[in-house]
C-alpha cells in the first residue's frame, strides 16, 4: 500500500512533496545526483554538501594511494532498505554496498584508470567510469550518505500530514560533513510494520531507460567523432550532392562510426570511455554541464486527464471544508497540496508551522524557492525581492482578515527568509481594502503580500487545468502588477 493509503491522507502524489512509495515494495526510481546538485533549496544544498564531502574524501584518498583509509570510511555504507527505491521485484531488499562487497567496490575504484589519471572528480563520474557501479548503486550510496537529512525531511512531511512517528529509534550511520566522520544516534522515525521508512523528496528522483554511459557515448562521444571525422575527411565520411553534382554537405552517421569501432575490435566500455575523457576533457565537461541542466524529476510531467481529475477533486474538497478553527488544519493541508500541484517544481520542500525567532513566531507554510524561470525567479532578479522562502499564512475564517493577520505575515519577513508571502483566506467582502493594504506595504517597505481567497485559488487551479502548463506565472504576475504599478 502507498503511504497515502496507509495513513488515509486522501492525497494524490501530485499534492505530496515526497515520493508516495508502495510499501513494502520498491519503486523503480533512483536518487539522482544531478538533480540534487541542481537543487537550490535548503535540503538540496545540505545534501549536496554531504555528497561532495564524502565522495570528495574517498576520491582524494584513492588518488593518493590510500586504499586503507578509503576502505575504512566506506565500510559504514550498508544495505539501504528504508527508501524503497530501486529495482527489487517484490519486497524491498536494499541493494547497498554492504559489508560483503565493500572490498570489491574499493578494488573497482582503485583499479580504474579514471581514478589514477584524475578523470573521476565527483560522484556523477562513478557511473560513467567505475566498473560495477550503475544508477541503482549510486542511488544507494547517496541514500546512505544523506540519511541524516532524509530523517529530518521525513519528520517534516509527517508533521504536515499528521502521520504518527516513533520516538527514540536508532538512525543507523549517516555522514557528518562538518566533522568528516560517520555518526549515529536516535531520532523520531517513521515506523511501518516494525521497519524504518525514509521519505524522499520527489524532486530528487528520476528514471531513465538509458544508462548514463550510453547517453554519454551516443550523444557526446559519437558526436565528437562525427565532427572530427568530417574535419579530417575520414573514409567513413559521405557526400550529399544535388542533381547538378554540386556538393551540399559532408556527413557521417553515428551508426557507421559505432560499427567501425566494432570492426576494428574496439570495445566500448567504461575503461575506454575513461581514456577518451582523459584525452578530451572538454567533452566530459560538456556532458557534466548539460546533464545538470537536462535532468528532471520524473514527477514534473502529468497527464491532462490526471490533472483535470485532481484539480476538480481539490476544488470539491475546498468547497466542502467549513470555515472555522475546527477545520483549520484541513484547510491548511488543502492549500499545501494545491500549491504543491500548481507550483512544483519551482517551489518544493514544504514545511508546516515553521518556528522562527527562537520559537517566538511560527509560519503556517513555507516552500523553498528553487525556480530558475517564471514568476518566482522574476521577483528575485527583476523586482529585487528576497525570496529564498515563499511564506504562506492560512486563515480559515468566516469573516474578512484584517490588519492583525496581515501584519502577522509581514512580521515573518526578513532578508534571509524572504519578503514575499501569500495570505490565504476563504473570502473577502472588501477586496479593495485588502489590495490597498498590499499597495501601501509595497510603497513603504518594498515587500509583497498577495492575498489568495477561495475564488483566486479556484482560478489558479482552473487555469492550470485548462492550459496544462505553468499558467500561474501570468496570473501571479497580474496580481503583483496590480500592487506595484499603482
Amino acid at each position: 500500500m502507498k503511504i497515502s493509503e496507509i495513513y488515509k491522507l486522501k492525497k494524490n502524489q501530485r499534492e505530496l512533496d515526497f515520493v508516495d512509495i508502495d510499501f513494502p515494495k520498491d519503486l523503480p526510481l533512483f536518487l539522482d545526483p544531478f538533480l540534487i546538485k541542481n537543487d537550490s533549496s535548503q535540503i538540496g544544498e545540505e545534501c549536496e554538501e554531504c555528497i561532495s564531502s564524502f565522495f570528495g574524501l574517498v576520491i582524494a584518498y584513492l588518488k593518493n594511494g590510500n586504499k586503507t583509509a578509503a576502505g575504512e570510511i566506506m565500510t559504514n555504507i550498508g544495505e539501504i532498505n528504508e527508501i524503497h527505491l530501486g529495482l527489487s521485484a517484490n519486497e524491498s531488499r536494499g541493494n547497498g554496498v554492504g559489508p560483503i562487497n565493500t572490498f570489491q567496490l574499493i578494488e573497482s575504484i582503485v583499479e580504474s584508470e579514471a581514478v589514477k589519471t584524475g578523470v573521476v572528480e565527483e560522484l556523477t563520474d562513478f557511473n560513467l567510469f567505475i566498473k560495477g557501479i550503475g544508477r541503482d548503486k549510486i542511488s544507494d550510496l547517496i541514500a546512505n550518505v544523506i540519511k541524516k537529512h532524509l530523517i529530518k525531511y521525513t519528520q517534516e512531511q509527517c508533521d504536515i500530514w499528521g502521520i504518527p512517528m516513533t520516538d527514540n529509534c536508532k538512525t543507523g550511520f549517516y555522514w557528518e560533513p562538518s566533522e568528516l566522520i560517520w555518526k549515529q544516534g536516535t531520532e523520531r522515525m517513521l515506523i511501518i510494520d516494525d521497519k524504518a521508512v525514509l521519505l524522499v523528496p520527489k524532486e530528487f528522483v528520476s528514471f531513465s531507460k538509458t544508462d548514463a554511459t550510453q547517453i554519454y557515448y551516443q550523444k557526446f562521444v559519437l558526436e565528437f567523432y562525427q565532427e572530427e571525422y568530417k574535419r579530417i575527411d575520414h573514409y567513413l565520411v559521405k557526400e550529399k550532392r544535388n542533381k547538378k553534382g554540386e556538393l551540399i554537405e559532408k556527413y557521417v552517421t553515428k551508426k557507421s562510426i559505432d560499427e567501425d569501432f566494432k570492426n576494428n575490435n574496439i570495445t566500448i566500455d567504461k575503461a575506454w570511455l575513461a581514456k577518451f575523457s582523459e584525452d578530451h576533457p572538454e567533452i566530459l565537461n560538456k556532458y557534466r554541464k548539460e546533464a545538470v541542466l537536462s535532468h528532471a524529476s520524473v514527477f514534473e510531467k502529468v497527464s491532462p486527464e490526471e490533472l483535470n481529475d485532481l484539480a476538480d477533486r481539490i476544488m470539491d474538497e475546498l468547497a466542502n471544508t467549513n470555515s472555522g478553527e475546527k477545520e483549520a488544519t484541513r484547510y491548511q493541508r488543502i492549500v499545501c497540496g494545491a500549491c504543491e500541484l500548481v507550483f512544483f517544481p519551482e517551489l518544493s520542500n514544504p514545511k508546516m508551522e515553521t518556528s522562527i525567532q527562537n520559537g517566538l513566531k511560527r509560519i503556517d507554510i513555507t516552500f523553498s524557492n528553487r525556480a530558475k524561470k517564471g514568476f518566482f525567479r522574476r521577483i528575485v532578479e527583476i523586482n529585487d525581492i528576497p525570496a529564498h522562502l515563499i511564506m504562506m499564512e492560512c486563515k480559515n475564517y468566516s469573516y474578512d482578515v484584517e490588519n492583525t493577520e496581515f501584519d502577522q505575515l509581514i512580521g515573518r519577513f526578513s532578508n534571509n527568509r524572504g519578503k514575499i508571502g501569500f495570505l490565504f483566506c476563504r473570502h473577502l467582502n472588501n477586496e479593495e481594502k485588502m489590495i490597498e493594504r498590499e499597495k501601501i506595504l509595497w510603497k513603504e517597505r518594498q515587500e509583497i503580500v498577495i492575498h489568495i481567497d477561495d475564488s483566486r485559488l479556484i482560478k489558479l487551479l482552473n487555469d492550470y487545468k485548462d492550459t496544462f502548463d505553468d499558467s500561474y506565472n501570468e496570473l501571479l504576475s497580474s496580481w503583483m502588477d496590480e500592487i506595484i504599478r499603482s
